[in-house]
Formats: structure tokens, sequence, C-alpha cells
């Protein structure tokens, strides 16, 4: 079975555009040929541009996460510092 997936994926390494010709995307084009989660290199080439899209959406949600916890964290401290400012008077 790897064989047969490494043959396909040979057979079709002549037709990769050159933008895929990375070690990651050649890797991941490999496993979806392998897992049986693609039957062409355009299905292939498709479940890589969702996938990279998909993690880059995640990145972007977790970026937010973290920018949010920063302005929570900076408000927590102000209102701290305008609560002692408060007894000190």
């Amino acid at each position: 079975m790897f064989n047969q997936s490494r043959n396909q994926l040979d057979s079709t390494v002549t037709n990769i555009p050159p933008a895929y010709l990375t070690l990651n995307a050649l890797t991941k084009l490999h496993e979806y040929f392998a897992n049986g989660r693609a039957d062409s290199l355009k299905e292939a080439l498709n479940l890589y541009e969702a996938e990279k899209q998909h993690h880059a959406h995640l990145q972007a949600l977790s970026d937010v996460k973290i920018m949010q916890e920063e302005m929570i964290r900076v408000t927590n401290e102000n209102n701290r510092l305008q609560w002692m400012g408060m007894f000190r008077r």
C-alpha cells in the first residue's frame, strides 16, 4: 500500500506546481494519498490549501485570545491601581 501511494505521488510529482515543492507540502500530499484522503493531485492540493487556511484561522483565533487576555490583565491592573489610589486619599 505504501509503495502504491508512493508510486502515485511519484507519478504526479512532475505535475506539482513549484509553490508546493516544499518538504511540508510534499509530506502532506504524500499523507493524503497514503491515507486515501485524495485520489488525484487536484484533490490533494485542494485539501492541503484547505488545511493551511484552517490552521491560519486557528492561529488568528489564538492571537485574538492572547490579546484579549492581555487587555483583561491590563484592565484588572488599572482597576487595582485605581482602588489603591482611592484608599490613599
